[in-house]
């Protein structure tokens, strides 16, 4: 099968559209499939296939702008920037592929009203773009904006042919929130690498200077609100006020490092706190840290904890979103409260306090990690439901997209008016 992995975001980028993309396309790729990936570059798009490819949206936005009497707002700008990401990947050609895979709503609401007949459409859900967009404070605009993201994420969901999400807990956030029956939803969890894991883990690296005898804590992950890094903050502060010789290593990046950096120093606790930025080389980092913790206040099935156990650290982690179904408290990890520095806290420092439990915790994750996260029933599962898809249906030879960077072609709006393609999506009329 020749197979198309998109999402509206940037790919390559960071987080688990990024990775799940590189795990799957790794496996596919392995069993004779040929993978192609699109995604935002920068600020064009591109489709990474053999040779590349970055076509100029710019034009496309401009076709694809009819609110242009409309007063600037979230809505108009993510409207005329869906247009434009449609009209490209309509220039691209989708009737080349199989299988097209999408990894967020917007692209799939994309996909699905230029794909032609004939080419089935999976769509991938990582989380919910509506909580996310309220924990980062975009819905402060008001209830206008939170009804527009929650109709375009169920919209995203109701255009696929087939729905996958990493964890029950996100099947049931998206079922409540949004009344969408769960049975349109096959839980689907996340694999890894472990082989390449546990090689990664046993590389030489460079390791942060600590005082010597400290406890360290990593905790990677973007630094966004969802993370809850402020929290995991204020729980390293009540430690050090207790006396306990706690060093944090927080590894990634995002835009909350510069709030970040000033509430360490508010708390008093800078210097116990290092920011490491992107680092390529985080199981390492995990087998040298005495334990990885995720404090997140919103999560689906984080790539972290995973690796984590794989390496067999002694993980801490919030009791939200899939997490539950990751870490057994008390077996193989052990579970805090979400928004709740103080269990927090004390989560850490049972850790901190018993050496005997680190180690059980640790092997007990190793033992579980290798085995459940490996992936090998979700690929054959995958597989199966592309499969189920294609049957029958009649497969398009087309030739190869071309390489280098393409001009954005107007003709192919006109084109798609042929097809019943309409400006504006009939689902986001209430925009204009």
């Amino acid at each position: 099968m020749r197979i198309l992995y998109a999402t509206y975001w940037t790919m390559p980028g960071s987080g688990g559209i990024d990775t799940s993309v590189k795990n799957w396309r790794a496996r596919l790729e392995a069993a004779g499939h040929t993978v192609d990936t699109l995604g935002h570059h920068v600020e064009e798009l591109a489709l990474h296939t053999s040779d590349g490819l970055f076509i100029e949206e710019q034009p496309g936005r401009d076709i694809a702008n009819p609110f242009v009497h409309l007063p600037p707002s979230f809505e108009r700008h993510f409207e005329v920037s869906r247009y434009a990401f449609e009209l490209c990947c309509a220039q691209l050609g989708m009737e080349r592929y199989d299988i097209v895979h999408t990894h967020d709503v917007v692209s799939t609401r994309a996909m699905r009203r230029i794909l032609p007949a004939g080419v089935p459409l999976v769509a991938t859900l990582h989380g919910s773009w509506t909580v996310e967009a309220m924990l980062n404070g975009f819905t402060m605009a008001g209830e206008h904006l939170v009804s527009y993201l929650m109709r375009a994420e169920r919209a995203g969901i109701e255009s696929a042919d087939h729905v996958f999400v990493p964890s029950m807990g996100l099947r049931r956030q998206l079922s409540d929130m949004l009344g969408v029956p769960p049975d349109r939803m096959e839980v689907l969890a996340n694999s890894v690498d472990v082989q390449d894991i546990l090689r990664r883990a046993g590389e030489q690296t460079t390791f942060p200077e600590v005082p010597e005898g400290s406890f360290v804590l990593l905790c990677p992950g973007r630094l966004v609100p969802e993370k809850g890094h402020r929290d995991l903050l204020e729980a390293v502060a009540l430690l050090l006020r207790k006396g306990r010789r706690i060093h944090l290593w927080i590894a990634g990046k995002g835009h909350l490092l510069a709030k970040l950096q000033e509430a360490a120093k508010g708390l008093g606790i800078a210097e116990h706190v290092a920011f490491l930025g992107h680092r390529s080389d985080l199981p390492a980092l995990m087998r040298r840290a005495d334990a990885v913790v995720a404090p997140s206040v919103q999560d689906v099935l984080p790539h972290t904890v995973a690796e984590a156990q794989v390496v067999g650290a002694a993980v801490v982690a919030t009791r939200i979103g899939g997490i539950p179904e990751m870490v057994v408290h008390g077996r193989n990890g052990l579970l805090a409260r979400a928004r709740d520095p103080y269990d927090l806290s004390e989560k850490i420092d049972a850790l901190v306090a018993d050496e005997r439990l680190r180690t059980r915790l640790a092997r007990t994750a190793a033992a579980f990690g290798r085995r459940r996260w490996r992936g090998d029933r979700e690929f054959r599962r995958l597989l199966g439901t592309y499969e189920a898809l294609r049957r029958g249906l009649p497969r398009t030879n087309v030739a190869d997209a071309p390489t280098g960077k393409v001009p954005f072609d107007p003709a192919v709006y006109d084109r798609l008016r042929t097809t019943g393609y309409a400006i504006p999506d009939p689902l986001f009329q209430s925009v204009t």
